[in-house]
């Protein structure tokens, strides 16, 4: 398990599903890593589309980590729930 805030555990969410499978990499399965979260991108255009209409969004916030940036999703994931565990790093 990860630890969150005040040493908090919580899930150890490493890789994505696809259709219901894993990808971890095992039993044939491709490898999809969540860290550093794959659709930033998309999320930061959202909020920004958002806060344009007026209809609410906001910047990222976070700060720079290992394996990411600072205003990511990754880096606002981390700020709110803690660390990223190692081995979900890539």
């Amino acid at each position: 398990m990860g630890d969150g805030p005040g040493g908090a555990q919580g899930a150890r969410n490493c890789y994505d599903y696809v259709d219901g499978q894993l990808q971890d990499g095992q039993g044939g399965r491709p490898l999809a890593p969540l860290w550093p979260w794959p659709m930033d991108d998309r999320i930061k255009a959202a909020l920004a589309r958002a806060n344009a209409a007026g209809t609410g969004g906001s910047p990222l916030a976070g700060v720079v980590g290992p394996g990411y940036a600072a205003n990511t999703a990754t880096s606002e994931i981390v700020s709110r729930y803690g660390a990223i565990p190692a081995q979900c790093r890539r």
